[in-house]
């Protein structure tokens, strides 16, 4: 059985242990104000509900869910559970025996409602990979899935891997029904999929291929992004420009290049839209001119 917390406290995997460590398969309390901190690397499979928050704080911290486990992913959310992955290995089960892969995580709202929302945060030091599938027929698991009105994704670094399947692969990004999930760097091995309303929104200077599915371009941190996006059932994949950089629509398609540049963005001068002091200047300078033009043909004004 998965570890349950579910205290509406602070969890931390991979700090310093503490006198109030748990290592049991729940960890329920009436206190919305407790916490634990554990030096324990490895969990089975951990499930984040009711507004408790798990963070995995260092790079040796792991979650990897055993092989068949019932469709459990490495890491749920649901109900307000939070995720702040610091660093670590988070891996979905391994499929065999006509099991698919598991996924790393899922994120859910859990009452179909945003006020029930989930919320994951992923920064540089963090791998997510879902399950792989070993026999035939077997689909590999997502690394990120993301589920329900109000959910959000927030990922700002980490390495995010579908796992291989014999039939397919896995994605590294999922999202559906309402949910969002917010690109701004990281790497991704194998394709994305948006669906029945939901989001994937990046960040940088991206453009969608007009007879594909893929979307290249450079994260806000210069990282670079290739990948299959699927668009089903009224999924949305947004490209957001943001004021650090400067995009044209079809930006290089090598990180080492230099990116095309578009014209900078039009800019109301501060006294409200009216000529500025330039448009001045290029009155008198014009005024001259006609005035020396005059004295060239005619030559100068009699005197007295």
């Amino acid at each position: 059985m998965p570890t349950v917390y579910d205290d509406g406290g602070t969890h931390v995997i991979g700090g310093v242990e503490s006198s109030n460590s748990s290592s049991s398969s729940s960890s329920s309390s009436s206190s919305s104000s407790s916490s634990s901190s554990t030096s324990t690397t490895e969990y089975a499979s951990i499930i984040i509900t009711n507004g408790t928050t798990l963070l995995m704080q260092s790079r040796e911290a792991s979650v990897i869910s055993p092989d068949n486990s019932d469709g459990w992913p490495a890491i749920r959310l649901s109900d307000g559970g939070i995720l702040r992955g610091l660093g670590g290995r988070i891996v979905g089960s391994r499929g065999h025996d006509g099991n698919d892969g598991g996924g790393g995580v899922e994120m859910y709202n859990g009452q179909s409602t945003a006020e029930y929302a989930s919320y994951g945060y992923y920064y540089e030091g963090v791998s997510v990979m879902g399950g792989d599938a070993i026999d035939d027929d077997g689909v590999g698991g997502n690394a990120l899935y993301v589920h329900g009105f109000g959910t959000e994704a927030f990922v700002y670094g980490g390495t995010f891997e579908g796992g291989k399947g014999t039939t397919a692969d896995g994605r590294s990004i999922a999202v559906s029904n309402g949910a969002t999930a917010h690109l701004y760097s990281g790497a991704f091995v194998g394709g994305m999929e948006v669906g029945d309303g939901g989001t994937i929104a990046l960040y940088g200077c991206f453009r969608a291929n007009d007879t594909s599915s893929i979307v290249s371009g450079i994260f806000v941190d210069d990282t670079y992004l290739e990948s299959e996006i699927k668009s089903i059932d009224g999924g949305t994949i947004s490209l957001i420009s943001v004021s650090e950089q400067e995009c044209d629509t079809a930006p290089s398609t090598s990180p080492t290049d230099s990116p095309t540049i578009s014209s900078p963005p039009t800019v109301t001068p501060p006294n409200g839209g009216g000529r500025g002091r330039g448009g001045e200047y290029m009155l008198i300078f014009m005024t001259a001119t006609v005035i020396n033009f005059i004295r060239f043909i005619f030559g100068p004004a009699p005197c007295g």
